[in-house]
């Protein structure tokens, strides 16, 4: 076997798969991803019944919550695009 190879393959053994990457922008994501969420049911429980109280619901409560998720999304990605670490 040839020399340089054999160390090659005795380092891949011995040393294993190398580690995930670890975002540090991740917690960032978990909310972003739960105010859309929480935006989303309330629209979707604002639209069981069409009345002008669940407009406002729909209006005050859903469309925020999904635009305060929209805004960190963004943030998060120009985050990760300035360090080089989207997923």
């Amino acid at each position: 076997m040839n020399p340089t190879l054999e160390t090659a393959v005795h380092a891949a053994v011995t040393t294993g798969p190398a580690a995930p990457a670890v975002n540090p922008h991740a917690g960032l994501l978990r909310w972003a991803a739960g105010l859309e969420l929480a935006g989303l049911a309330l629209e979707a429980l604002a639209l069981l019944r069409l009345t002008p109280d669940t407009f406002v619901l729909f209006a005050l409560g859903g469309a925020p919550l999904l635009a305060a998720g929209m805004g960190l999304f963004f943030l998060y990605r120009l985050r990760t695009a300035k360090t080089g670490s989207a997923a």
